[in-house]
């Protein structure tokens, strides 16, 4: 019996199912990016038990596509890890930004005592634990067998999908359904606790839908519907997008949907057929297009009886939260410059920014993250998390090259789309912090972790077999 359970939990189809699970439990509760989130408390050990589950029985040969990213991650736990070591006071005081913190001890006399290198050492230590869940979301992955992979992909889509129902169901009014005590409660926010992390991962969806109808082979049996069905979701997400109140999404949603249709056009589904389509044929596209216009035509009329159009205004309205943060980056920079070869702690940038922070910008709100994540990256990680990104990039640009340069329309289309998404999400870190909620950082993770794995094994050309894993999985 014990036997029986142990070869399904480690099948193709056990591990299949663990990531699924695992996605669920992200889903639920890993749409915030403060570190008192109560639902951390299970995510956590979660994600914990998964790199236990996902180590077990990883072979070697999986590690080759996720070596990189993998060492860029855990890289960033050993930082983190490093900069709560004690040092002695003379040498934590000679270091950059920490003179002020110095004489606040010389002041209280509790002078020469050993610090820590981070300045809020346990918001460096959430760091190191949050790194845990897309560490597990790459092993997990890394473990799949080449049928599962894809479908991985999948699943990642449905707890997108998931989100936008989840924010229609919001935006007609059904507060209770916010997860999250502090939250954007008046917008459409989906699993998220912030409605721009919901709309990034909304136009994420629409492109990642257009990817998906490009390896749809025209000639198997389902290929028209499940066209017509990415073309329908794709008319549904799109209004949401910008009713969601978020000028990102609004930035974001203009060359997301450029993008989206030039992999449509891109897609043998949609290609022209050579004859001439028969009257029914005819008939079937156009009663298609109109279920369409009534679909969207439905979706507006229901958004519009509830109080959507208050979202709508703010896209175009004054944010004083927004122009706050342009006089911020100056002293963002400067804190930069401060910071960049040692770093202040993971975590602690809101703790730093205090001792810089203009006495006439007081006010009962906070600045809790720098909104510039590239920036934020080097003041609380100095130079070795620097040198760790550039890294990462110069490793994801190699990849999509060499996916480009294969002359392969199937491997070109997924240079564009994951091009594309790495934009995306650059482009949203540089005025938010996307991937700082677990939900973004398991996408990109697994993106990741498929643009490698995927790479390694069509150069291969093998397929993983579960009888080659290590530990109880080896037969």
């Amino acid at each position: 019996m014990l036997d029986r359970v142990g070869a399904a939990v480690g099948s193709d189809r056990g591990r299949f199912a663990a990531f699924c699970i695992f996605l669920g439990i992200v889903a639920l509760t890993g749409g915030g990016s403060r570190a008192d989130i109560l639902s951390l408390v299970i995510l956590r050990p979660a994600a914990f038990l998964a790199t236990i589950y996902a180590l077990w029985f990883i072979r070697k040969d999986d590690l080759m596509g996720v070596k990189v990213p993998l060492a860029v991650a855990l890289g960033i736990i050993v930082i983190a890890l490093l900069q709560l070591v004690p040092l002695p006071w003379q040498i934590w005081t000679e270091l950059p930004g920490r003179q002020t913190a110095a004489e606040i001890d010389v002041l209280l006399g509790t002078e020469g005592q050993s610090r820590a290198l981070s300045l809020a050492p346990s918001k460096t230590w959430n760091t190191a634990f949050a790194m845990l869940v897309p560490v597990a979301a790459m092993l997990l992955l890394a473990i799949q067998s080449s049928r599962y992979l894809r479908k991985a992909l999948y699943a990642l889509a449905a707890i997108a999908a998931a989100s936008a129902a989840i924010g229609y169901l919001q935006a007609i009014g059904l507060r209770a359904l916010h997860f999250y005590a502090v939250t954007h409660d008046h917008h459409p926010v989906g699993l998220f606790a912030n409605k721009n992390h919901q709309a990034v991962l909304l136009v994420w969806l629409l492109m990642t839908i257009a990817w998906f109808t490009t390896l749809l082979d025209p000639a198997a049996r389902k290929a028209k519907a499940q066209s017509a069905i990415a073309l329908a979701a794709m008319f549904v997400i799109f209004p949401l997008i910008l009713l969601s109140g978020s000028r990102a999404g609004l930035l974001a949603i203009f060359p997301g949907s450029m993008i989206s249709l030039w992999l449509l056009s891109r897609a043998e589904i949609y290609q022209p057929a050579k004859a001439k389509p028969s009257r029914a044929k005819r008939i079937k596209i156009a009663l298609l297009v109109v279920g369409l216009v009534v679909a969207l035509a439905g979706v507006f009329s229901v958004l519009a009886l509830s109080d959507r159009q208050a979202a709508l205004s703010r896209l175009f309205g004054a944010d004083p939260a927004d122009e706050l943060r342009w006089v911020y980056l100056p002293i963002i920079w400067q804190m930069v410059q401060d910071f960049f070869v040692a770093g202040a702690g993971f975590g602690a940038f809101a703790a730093a920014f205090k001792m810089y922070e203009p006495v006439d910008t007081l006010s009962t709100s906070y600045l809790n993250q720098a909104h510039v994540d590239p920036l934020q990256l080097v003041i609380e990680g100095g130079l070795p998390a620097l040198a760790l990104a550039i890294w990462g990039s110069a490793w994801i640009v190699a990849k999509l090259f060499a996916l480009w340069r294969s002359g392969q329309t199937n491997q070109r289309n997924l240079a564009i789309y994951f091009l594309s998404t790495a934009g995306l999400l650059l482009a949203a870190s540089l005025i938010d912090y996307p991937l700082r909620t677990p939900i973004m950082a398991v996408v990109f993770a697994s993106l990741t972790a498929y643009l490698g794995i995927s790479s390694v094994r069509m150069s291969r050309g093998t397929a993983r077999q579960p009888s080659d894993s290590i530990g109880q999985g080896k037969q």
